[in-house]
């Protein structure tokens, strides 16, 4: 091998190990400010709110995050939904305009979800395995009406897995 090749070899070599060392560095360099941030956004696990980690907070693209929770630590006025392969139930529920929900659903037998057809809730959505619950934190639409829910899971809705939020 010539001189030169070897040159832009050793040169080819330096900029790889450079690039590394700036990936490593930036993926290790977490920003204290950017964690703040979150964490005031989609809370923290603490003592008084070890049920459902998450505040709603009105037009944030980040809010709300479903929690795996147990039933015994959802908050009090939470609105606890069962999912089966026969359905939810209940399979409605009422709500004020611009109420702060909390919301569970519980599976009972398979893998289910839970997501509202509306694009202006799309972000509100659950996944729960059999036997657990999962929770999220939300506010209802300020436009009252008829907001159907369902699971999106292929066959699910089809087999009448719906139902209707209701805003007044």
């Amino acid at each position: 091998m010539d001189e030169k090749k070897k040159q832009r070899i050793m040169i080819w070599i330096a900029v790889g190990v450079f690039v590394a060392l700036g990936i490593i560095f930036l993926a290790t360099s977490g920003n204290k400010a950017t964690t703040d941030i979150k964490e005031s956004i989609i809370g923290t696990n603490t003592e008084e709110n070890s049920g459902v980690v998450n505040t709603p907070v009105p037009n944030n693209a980040e809010v709300p995050q479903a929690s795996a929770v147990s039933r015994e630590n959802l908050p009090e006025g939470t609105i606890e939904l069962v999912s089966s392969l026969t359905g939810f139930s209940p399979n409605s529920f009422s709500v004020k305009a611009g109420q702060k929900i909390t919301l569970a659903i519980t599976s009972k037998d398979k893998s289910h979800t839970f997501a509202f057809k509306d694009p202006t809730l799309a972000s509100v959505a659950l996944n729960a395995g059999a036997g657990q619950t999962s929770a999220v934190n939300f506010i209802a639409p300020t436009k009252k009406g008829e907001y159907v829910f369902r699971c999106d899971l292929p066959g699910h809705e089809d087999n009448g897995e719906v139902g209707v939020m209701t805003v007044k």
